[in-house]
């Protein structure tokens, strides 16, 4: 199986890089596992062109085919983001915007859609939210600007984790509750696998 963890933090060291090490670590070797750190690809969110209407593949030639040659191999994605101001990262943002390439919108009635996903057989992922407050609703929209998106492009949602209460760089190390939560994700994610 092929796992690809597109991760919206750009701090390496940090809490959500740390979590999702800590759930790839729990998968089984023989599996193809990459972590993308979103930042170190240079691409721009989604100009609105249309280009991608007759192809399902991007015009825009930058860093963002790199991506995109790593997703369409992809059996399990998983995404990842701190939040940002109520929201995910704008790396992840981007990221997110540039993946309307794979819609497929009727050319009658573009309130139609559906995706190349949904079309070629669905696609599994996960996502993980963290957030600095101990309240959800500081949150905002970050689990959720991760999860529509995708849930759009025809996956299936193996598993979504909030994650509370984690600022400082070594904080989900140091958490028991953060370290318990991110076994349970990647364990909700293989039973569903299996």
């Amino acid at each position: 199986m092929k796992i690809l963890a597109c991760v919206g933090s750009k701090r390496k060291t940090g809490n959500t890089h740390t979590l999702v090490k800590k759930a790839l670590d729990q998968f089984e070797e023989d599996n193809d596992i990459e972590l993308v750190t979103l930042s170190d690809y240079d691409f721009e969110g989604c100009t609105g062109c249309e280009g991608c209407a007759r192809t399902n593949r991007c015009v825009v030639k930058d860093d963002m085919q790199l991506l995109y040659d790593k997703i369409d191999n992809a059996d399990l994605l998983i995404l990842a983001s701190p939040t940002y101001y109520y929201n995910i990262t704008a790396d992840m943002k981007k990221f997110i915007e540039r993946l309307y390439a794979y819609q497929v919108f009727d050319p009658n009635d573009r309130s139609n859609w559906t995706s190349v996903n949904a079309l070629n057989g669905k696609k599994d992922a996960a996502v993980i939210a963290i957030c600095e407050q101990a309240d959800e609703k500081f949150m905002g929209f970050t689990l959720k600007a991760m999860v529509q998106p995708l849930k759009d492009l025809g996956y299936r949602i193996l598993s979504e984790q909030t994650f509370l209460h984690l600022f400082n760089r070594n904080d989900a190390k140091k958490s028991e509750k953060a370290l318990k939560q991110i076994h349970q994700f990647a364990d909700e994610i293989q039973a569903s696998l299996n």
